[in-house]
């Protein structure tokens, strides 16, 4: 009788460590999946943030240019 009620306990133990891992499997995993989210998001601004950024640094560099060619000061071709 011992050992069979030891035997139940032990597979109680076990079935509840059990669910208890998957619980915990789960939250990490919802977990590094918010975690991934965010950071996709914010790569994703970030990049968009510097698209942004270097066309504005062509558009502003061509304005430059527009502006020093229309005062004669780059002449290439000579």
């Amino acid at each position: 009788m011992v050992m069979v009620v030891m035997m139940e306990v032990i597979c109680h133990v076990v079935v509840m460590m059990v669910m208890v891992m998957v619980v915990l499997v789960i939250v990490v995993l919802v977990l590094m999946e918010m975690v991934l989210v965010m950071v996709v998001v914010v790569v994703t601004l970030v990049n968009m943030m510097l698209v942004v950024m270097m066309e504005l640094i062509v558009v502003a560099m061509m304005v430059v240019m527009v502006i020093g060619c229309d005062d004669g000061g780059c002449r290439d071709d000579g």
